[in-house]
């Protein structure tokens, strides 16, 4: 399995922190909050996960820090459209292929 990405990390704070929020000191050395390795570059990680879709607020400041919170995730991708096909239905149950396919089909010699 593999590390986390920082931008991983960053999301997953930022959800469980709900409206108390995150900022960057709280990724910093000795002890990042998450156990992981320390993050130097929040704020470029941050404009990625926007970048990406997720609405990222600031929220005020702590301790001199911009509070980042996480307002919404980007949307879900949308599935494409669905395709009415009955054939391949009554194939994957066993009702045979199409009529339509029956008559054009001729035995090899």
């Amino acid at each position: 399995m593999r590390p986390a990405t920082q931008r991983q990390r960053i999301l997953a704070a930022l959800e469980r922190a709900g409206r108390r929020g995150v900022d960057r000191t709280e990724f910093l050395a000795p002890n990042p909050i998450d156990g992981g390795k320390p993050i130097l570059q929040f704020a470029a990680r941050i404009d990625e996960l926007r970048q990406a879709g997720h609405v990222i607020e600031h929220a005020g400041r702590r301790r001199h820090c911009v509070i980042y919170r996480l307002v919404k995730p980007p949307p879900a991708p949308a599935l494409p459209p669905a395709v009415d096909q009955p054939e391949l239905f009554d194939r994957a149950v066993g009702a045979g292929p199409p009529a339509s396919a029956i008559g054009d089909w001729e035995a090899e010699p």
